[in-house]
């Protein structure tokens, strides 16, 4: 199922997602910068993982996840994305993010 969601924050500007498309619409290139760089970063679910988003703006896990990171003071409506199955904790397993994508 494709994430249908909206962020609204001052002056009409949007970050929001339908059919599988991310839509983003921002006044500010700093703003701009910054949901882009947050869309690359990995999102830890728990302190020992597993991880999430970290696919960029296009994607909609991603950009929902750099929403809440650089405009938290948006108002928000709409789904949230399915947090990823939680594996059982091991001593012996290092956690880590996924490598970043070529």
């Amino acid at each position: 199922m494709a994430l249908s969601y909206r962020f609204t924050g001052p002056d009409h500007q949007v970050v929001a997602a339908s059919g599988g498309h991310v839509f983003v619409r921002v006044w500010d290139a700093a703003t701009l910068v910054a949901l882009q760089d947050a869309a690359l970063d990995p999102v830890r679910v728990t302190v020992t993982g597993p991880w999430t988003g970290g696919e960029g703006l296009e994607d909609a896990t991603s950009a929902y996840y750099a929403a809440l990171a650089v405009v938290p003071g948006w108002s928000f409506t709409g789904d949230v994305p399915v947090v990823p199955e939680i594996p059982p904790w091991s001593p012996d397993v290092v956690y880590s993010p996924p490598p970043p994508a070529a």
